[in-house]
């Protein structure tokens, strides 16, 4: 892999934070008893409580848009650090901020929801929780609404060469080399990546379409979602965006897949079984190609 791209010119690090109030603990008394109520091996035995009535608050609502946004964020950025922040292409910036802002917004109506709801739901978990209550495992209904939130950071790539560094010109030839390894171990590190969500789609839509079968009783067997197909739509489409060290291969597997899935939905792979073959034949020659790039599966 050449490039002469730099991350600082057409990139930037993006790190997602996303704030939620699990609303479940751990009761350490009740373990205890039922501990020693099946004299079980000490530490063996954990009693989860779930704190308030989750179908009678937002908190579903809270935690579906907080999965949307983790899901939207893995798909329009490449891990950089593990668990640090993700590499975001310049070119899906202003669609990744605005989708993220939208997500936000959604967000922190069903947080202000569950604010309001808080106290109704601590009374309700006195009764469903009855001897297991303890009001010891409730932030205080004046702080719960900081215990939710989204937040977006931007971070640019630092373009540092030395060149700027006043000391000797062998230190600035140092790091200028420095520099310049570090910048190519980071392309490889994000095209790597890249390689990687396609692998991943790929392999899932090829197990899925390979396991489904309807028997001669029109029984479905190992039925799939749309979702198989379309995630590997939504992949091909920004992977151009990803491929920041303008990879040709990784360029020529993205087109293969988007070739293989031309004219074909899961609609259709449901009810064609010559279908789901063919594409199931054309995504084992994809990912064969792609195995030497970042392993079988």
């Amino acid at each position: 892999m050449t490039t002469t791209r730099k991350l600082s010119n057409c990139a930037m690090q993006s790190i997602l934070t996303i704030r939620s109030w699990n609303a479940t603990r751990t009761d350490k008394r009740l373990s205890r008893e039922q501990t020693s109520l099946h004299n079980a091996k000490r530490g063996s035995m954990r009693t989860r409580k779930d704190l308030v009535d989750r179908k009678g608050s937002s908190l579903a609502e809270i935690n579906r848009v907080a999965n949307e946004a983790r899901a939207y964020h893995y798909a329009h950025t490449v891990p950089y650090i593990h668990k640090g922040p993700g590499v975001l292409p310049a070119t899906l910036a202003e669609r990744y901020m605005e989708a993220m802002r939208r997500l936000r917004e959604e967000f922190d109506i069903f947080a202000d929801d569950f604010e309001h709801e808080y106290p109704r739901l601590i009374e309700g978990a006195k009764i469903d929780l009855n001897g297991a209550f303890d009001p010891g495992d409730y932030p205080d209904p004046l702080i719960i609404r900081d215990r939710f939130g989204i937040d977006i950071k931007l971070i640019p790539f630092p373009d540092m060469d030395g060149s700027s560094i006043a000391a000797d010109q062998s230190v600035v030839d140092m790091l200028a080399e420095s520099a310049a390894e570090l910048e190519h171990q980071a392309m490889e590190t994000v095209t790597s990546g890249c390689y990687a969500k396609l692998q991943d789609v790929v392999t899932s839509m090829r197990d899925g379409i390979k396991k489904y079968s309807v028997t001669s009783a029109g029984k479905v067997r190992s039925p799939f979602r749309d979702t198989l197909i379309n995630n590997v739509h939504d992949v091909i489409s920004v992977l151009s965006d990803l491929n920041l060290a303008e990879d040709p291969t990784l360029e020529a597997l993205r087109a293969d897949t988007e070739q293989a899935l031309n004219r074909v939905s899961a609609g259709s792979l449901r009810t064609s079984e010559t279908e789901r073959e063919a594409l199931a034949a054309k995504a084992d020659a994809i990912l064969s190609r792609m195995a030497g790039y970042c392993g079988s599966k």
